[in-house]
C-alpha cells in the first residue's frame, strides 16, 4: 500500500491555495470607504463598520470563533442602522466566513446569500463574483459537487467580464476540483489547461507550476503515467526557478510515484532521495515520513526487503509523533507485507492486526478490507486455509459494503482497486473449492461476474444490491474473538504510550485473550474441515438458487438436461465447476496456467482474423481445428465423461477472464465442434439472468428491425443490411418476404429519436440492430452503436432508454458489439455492451465477438429468424436451439453465398474490404461462430 501523498489529497491543497485571493482580500477591503463615501453614508459609521468588520476576520485568524461571531454580528447591525448596504453586506460575508471555520456550513450559505443581492444592489460585480466562488467552496465542503459548479459557473463570467484574470483562474481552480470529486477527468484535464494558460499570460510562474502539478496528478489518476510524469517535470523546472522548495519536493515525489507504476524502481528511488532532504530542510515530517514511506515500497518491489523494513520503521515513528493515524496505518500496513514476503508470518499478522483497527477508527473501510485480504493471505500460506478463509470473507463483505456507498472511490484507489478485490474473490474461491467446499465457491463466481462487470464499466447504479458471502456461526464466532483481542490490543497500545499504571495488568490480559483465541481456533478447525462442502450454514441459498433454477428452467422448457459451467481462470490452473438441477454442484481443476491459456486464445483469435483479409482454406480450417482442440482439452474435455454419462444436450457458460474472447460454439473435440454436440449459451452471471417464462417467437411476433447501408461518418457501406432486413420484417401484409412482422428504419430514418419513439410504444418482443459497432475497452462511454444519420448511439444514451421489459432479444447484427479488442487479454469488456441491454431489463442479446462479414452475417440472421419462428407451445423453440441450427446448416454447408464484403469499419486498421473472388463455402468458424446469446438462452 503506497502513501500516494501526490493523489487527491494534494488536488484539494491546490484548489486552497489557488482559492485564497477569492477569499483573503475580504480582510481588507481598500474600496470599501470610497463606496460608502460616494453613497452619502457618514465616514464616521462606515470607519465604525470596517473596523468592527476587520475585527472579526482577525478573530477569524487566530480562531477566536464566538467573538468573531459577536463582533461580525454587532458590525452587520451597524451598517444596517445606517443603510449602509455595501457595510452590511461586508458583515454578512465576514459572517459566512466564521460560520465556515466553524464547519457551520448551513448559516455559512445562509450569510452568504444575504450577503449576495446586497452587494447586486450596489453594483459590486467584484465582491459579487467572491460571494459566489465562496458558496460553491462551502457545497464542496459538504461534498455536493454540482451545486458547488452552478455557483462556480455563476461566478466565472464576472470575473471575465471584469477583466480579472487571476480571479478567473482561481475559480477554473476550484471547477477543475469539484469535477476531479466527481471523476469527471476530461473537464479536469480541460479546465486545468486554461487555468495554465491564464497564468502563464500573467506571468505568474508559481500558480502556472501548480496548474501543472494539477495536470500531472489527473494523468496519473487515469494511469497515463508519462503524460503525468511530463507535467511534473515542467512544474519542477517552474517551482526551481521561483525557488519554491515545497513545491520543489512533491514534483519530485509526484515523478518518483509516476515512474514507481511504470516499474522503474531505481528512478523512482533517485527522485524519492531528492525530494526526502528538501523536506527534511523545510521541517515538513509529515512529508518526509511519506517520502521514507514511499522509499520502503520501491526497495520492497526491486525485493531488497531489509531496506525496505529500515524505511518504513523510519517513518512509523513520524506517523505517530504527528498522529497521522491514516499514515500510521498504511506503515504498518506496509510493513506486515514486507515480513510476509520474507515468509515472517507471525510478524506479519501481528503488524496486520496492529493495522486493523486504526483502519476501523478512522473509518476507513478501504484500509480494512486490504489488511483483511492481507490476514487471509497470511494465514493461507501458513498452511491455515480455514482461517485464511474466514478473513477473505469478510475482505469481501467490507469492501461489498463499500460499493454500495453514494461517494465513489477515491481516485487515488480506482485504479488498483478492481484488481485488488478480483484477485481476493480468485484467492478465496481457490481456497474453497481446494477445501471441497463448492456451494461456497460458486456463490462466490457468482459475485465475481457481477462485480467485474459494475467495475469495468464503472457502474455503481445498475442492478440490486449485491449481497456479501455469508459466515457460518463458527466462522462468526472466531471474528468475534479476534474482534475482541483487537479492541483489547488498541486499550494496551494506548496504556504504554501513555505509561500508565495498569500496563502490567493489561499485558497479562492481553496473553490470556490471546491464548483463548488460539484455543477458539484449534477448536473450530476441525469442525470447519468436517463439515461437508454443501452445509446450509457456509453460503446462501437465495444466490445459489439463481443457477440452481437457471438450469431447472432451462432443463423444464427444452426437456434437455442442462448444466451451467463457471470456469475461473488463475495464475496457475484453471478450475471448471458445473451446476446441475436439484442443486447438484461439482468442481475439476485443470493444470494449465493462466499465460498458456491466454496464448492460445490470442492464437485462436489471430487464425480466425486470417478471413478477414483472404478466403480461408481448408488448410486454416484445420489449423483452427487444432487450436480450438486445444481449448477443447482444458475446458471440456475434463468434464466430458459427467455431460456424456448424464445425458446432458444443453451447456450455460458463465466465462471467465480471456476465455470471454472464445465462442464455444467452435471448441472441437478432435471430430466436431461443440455446437454440433449441445445447444449453447452465455451469461454474464446466474444472478443478472431473467429466467422467466416468455410466449412463443410464433409468426406474429412483432419485430423492430433497425439498419445502416449507406456509408455515412466515414464508415464502410454495409450493402447486404437492406435485403437483412427485408428478409426479417415484413411492414406490410402484401410482403411474402419478410419472417415477422413489424416496423423497419433503415438509413437517415434510423436515428436516435426514431429508436426511442418506438420502443416507448411496447409494442416488439425482437429489436434487431444492424450497424457499424465498436467497444473500446477500457472506456466504456467511447463505445458506440452507429445511427443512420451518422450520429453514434453511445453507451450513456442506451443506459438511458425506455425500460424494455417486453422486449424478449435484442440483436446487434453489427461488427465487434461484444469485443473491445485482444490486447488486454482479459475479457470484462466482452459483455458490456450487452450488459448495458439486459439492464434495460431485455432478457437476451445476440451479439458478436469480432468483425463480422457482412453478407455471411445477413444469410446466419436470416436462417435464425426462420428456425426461430417455427417455436410453438406445443413444440417450443428456444433461442439457443434457433442459433444452434442457423449454426449448424452452415457447418453443413446447407447454406452458402457468394462474394460476401466484410461488415467493418475503416476505423479499424486491421481489417480490410475483401477482394478477389469469394468461395461460396462458409463452413469456417470464422463466418458462423461470433455471435454469442447473452442472457436468457430460452
Amino acid at each position: 500500500m503506497r502513501n500516494r501523498n501526490i493523489g487527491p489529497r494534494f488536488i484539494d491543497a491546490i484548489a486552497s491555495l489557488l482559492l485564497a485571493p477569492a477569499i483573503l482580500p475580504l480582510l481588507s477591503h481598500p474600496l470599501m470607504l470610497e463606496a460608502a463615501l460616494a453613497q452619502g453614508i457618514s465616514k464616521k459609521t462606515t470607519d465604525t463598520v470596517l473596523h468592527q468588520v476587520n475585527s472579526c476576520l482577525q478573530n477569524v485568524k487566530t480562531q477566536q470563533y464566538s467573538t468573531a461571531l459577536q463582533i461580525c454580528q454587532k458590525a452587520r447591525q451597524s451598517a444596517r442602522a445606517a443603510e449602509n448596504q455595501q457595510g452590511e453586506a461586508k458583515a454578512l460575508l465576514s459572517l459566512g466566513l466564521t460560520h465556515w471555520s466553524l464547519s457551520q456550513y448551513e448559516p455559512a450559505i445562509s450569510a452568504f446569500e444575504q450577503a449576495l443581492p446586497l452587494y447586486q444592489a450596489v453594483n459590486d460585480r467584484n465582491e459579487e463574483a467572491k460571494v459566489l466562488t465562496n458558496i460553491g467552496l462551502v457545497y464542496r465542503d459538504l461534498s455536493k459537487y454540482e451545486q458547488a459548479i452552478t455557483y462556480y459557473e455563476q461566478a466565472l463570467p464576472i470575473f471575465r467580464t471584469l477583466k480579472d484574470r487571476s480571479g478567473e483562474a482561481h475559480v477554473l481552480g476550484n471547477l477543475a476540483s469539484a469535477y476531479w470529486s466527481l471523476s469527471d477527468y476530461e473537464q479536469v484535464i480541460a479546465i486545468y489547461k486554461q487555468v495554465r494558460s491564464v497564468f502563464r499570460e500573467l506571468k505568474d510562474r508559481s500558480n502556472e507550476a501548480k496548474a501543472l502539478w494539477g495536470l500531472g496528478i489527473t494523468h496519473w489518476s487515469l494511469s497515463q503515467h508519462e503524460q503525468a510524469i511530463s507535467f511534473y517535470e515542467q512544474a519542477l523546472r517552474l517551482f526551481r526557478a521561483d525557488n519554491n522548495r515545497y513545491g520543489e519536493a512533491t514534483m519530485l515525489m509526484g515523478l518518483g510515484t509516476a515512474h514507481g507504476e511504470l516499474a522503474r524502481h531505481k528512478q523512482e528511488i533517485s527522485f524519492y532521495e531528492q525530494a526526502l532532504p528538501i523536506f527534511q530542510t523545510l521541517q515538513n515530517r509529515r512529508q518526509e515520513a511519506r517520502v521514507l514511506n514511499n522509499l520502503g515500497t520501491a526497495y520492497r518491489s526491486l525485493s531488497e526487503y531489509r531496506q525496505a523494513i529500515a524505511f518504513f520503521e523510519e517513518a512509523l515513528p513520524i506517523f505517530r509523533e504527528l498522529k497521522g493515524r491514516d499514515d500510521e496505518a498504511k506503515a504498518l500496513t506496509n510493513l506486515g507485507l514486507t515480513y510476509r514476503f520474507l515468509s515472517k508470518h507471525k510478524r506479519a499478522i501481528s503488524l496486520f492486526e496492529e493495522a486493523l483497527p486504526i483502519f476501523r477508527t478512522i473509518k476507513d473501510r478501504t484500509g480494512e478490507g486490504w489488511v483483511l485480504g492481507h490476514l487471509g493471505s497470511a494465514h493461507a500460506q501458513q498452511n491455515r486455509p480455514e482461517l485464511a478463509i474466514v478473513f477473505y470473507k469478510q475482505s469481501v463483505n467490507v469492501r461489498e459494503t463499500i460499493r454500495q456507498g453514494l461517494q465513489p472511490l477515491a481516485a487515488e484507489l480506482q485504479a488498483s482497486y478492481t484488481d485488488s478485490i478480483s484477485g481476493t474473490y480468485r484467492q478465496l474461491a481457490d481456497l474453497l473449492l481446494e477445501q471441497g467446499r463448492i456451494l461456497e465457491a460458486q456463490q462466490v463466481l457468482e459475485l465475481l461476474k457481477v462485480q467485474e462487470i459494475r467495475d469495468f464499466n464503472q457502474d455503481t447504479r445498475a442492478g440490486a444490491a449485491v449481497p456479501g458471502i455469508p459466515l457460518s456461526p463458527t466462522e462468526t464466532a472466531i471474528l468475534d474473538k479476534f474482534d475482541s483481542l483487537i479492541v483489547f490490543g488498541q486499550t494496551l497500545e494506548a496504556c504504554r504510550q501513555s505509561n500508565c499504571a495498569q500496563l502490567e495488568k493489561l499485558s497479562n490480559q492481553r496473553i490470556e485473550l490471546a491464548s483463548q483465541y488460539n484455543e477458539t481456533i484449534g477448536q473450530f478447525r476441525p469442525e470447519l474441515r468436517g463439515r461437508p462442502g454443501d452445509d446450509k450454514g457456509f453460503f446462501d441459498p437465495e444466490l445459489l438458487g439463481d443457477a440452481q433454477e437457471l438450469v431447472e428452467r432451462t432443463q423444464a422448457k427444452t426437456q434437455a438436461k442442462t448444466v451451467l459451467i463457471y470456469p475461473l481462470v488463475l495464475n496457475k490452473k484453471l478450475w471448471l465447476l458445473w451446476v446441475a438441477a436439484g442443486g447438484v454442484v461439482k468442481s475439476q481443476p485443470v493444470k494449465v496456467s493462466q499465460a498458456e491459456l491466454s496464448q492460445t486464445v490470442l492464437s485462436f483469435r489471430q487464425q480466425m482474423k486470417v478471413c478477414e483479409v483472404r478466403t480461408c482454406t481448408k488448410a486454416d480450417t484445420q489449423r483452427l481445428k487444432e487450436i480450438s482442440q486445444e481449448l477443447y482439452d482444458w475446458l471440456i474435455r475434463p468434464v466430458e465423461s459427467e455431460l456424456t454419462r448424464n445425458k446432458v444436450q444443453n451447456l450455460v457458460f458463465a466465462l471467465d477472464r480471456t476465455v470471454r474472447y472464445v465462442p464455444m460454439a467452435a471448441l472441437h473435440d478432435g471430430q466436431r465442434y461443440l455446437v454440433e454436440k449441445y445447444t449453447l449459451s452465455t451469461i454474464l452471471s446466474a444472478a443478472l439472468t431473467d429466467t422467466s417464462d416468455r410466449k412463443p417467437f410464433d409468426a406474429d411476433t412483432q419485430v423492430l428491425a433497425m439498419g445502416v447501408s449507406d456509408a455515412v461518418a466515414g464508415f464502410n457501406p454495409l450493402q447486404y443490411v437492406p435485403a437483412e432486413l427485408n428478409q426479417i420484417v415484413r411492414q406490410q401484409n402484401q410482403d411474402s418476404q419478410g419472417i415477422y412482422p413489424g416496423h423497419a428504419l433503415l438509413n437517415q430514418t434510423f436515428d436516435a429519436a426514431a429508436l426511442t419513439g418506438q420502443l416507448e410504444r411496447r409494442q416488439h418482443r425482437i429489436v434487431h440492430i444492424a450497424t457499424h459497432g465498436k467497444f473500446v475497452p477500457g472506456n466504456y462511454l467511447d463505445s458506440f452503436l452507429l445511427l443512420g444519420d451518422g450520429k453514434k448511439l453511445s453507451i450513456e444514451q442506451i443506459r438511458t432508454l425506455p425500460l424494455m421489459s417486453t422486449v424478449d432479444l435484442v440483436v446487434l447484427s453489427a461488427c465487434e458489439s461484444a469485443l473491445g479488442g485482444t490486447d488486454q487479454l482479459d475479457g470484462v469488456e466482452i459483455a458490456s455492451m450487452s450488459y448495458y441491454f439486459l439492464t434495460r431489463k431485455v432478457k437476451t442479446v445476440l451479439a458478436s465477438l469480432w468483425q463480422v462479414n457482412d453478407a455471411s452475417t445477413s444469410l446466419l440472421m436470416r436462417s435464425f429468424y426462420q428456425h426461430l419462428a417455427k417455436d410453438k407451445a406445443q413444440s417450443p423453440i428456444t433461442k439457443a436451439q434457433a442459433l444452434q441450427s442457423a449454426q449448424l446448416s452452415f457447418i453443413n454447408q446447407t447454406v452458402t453465398a457468394a462474394d460476401p464484403t466484410a461488415r467493418a469499419s475503416i476505423q479499424v486498421k486491421s481489417s480490410r474490404p475483401s477482394t478477389g473472388t469469394m468461395t461460396k463455402d462458409l463452413s469456417h468458424p470464422y463466418y458462423w461462430a461470433p455471435f454469442i446469446l447473452i442472457g436468457n438462452g430460452l
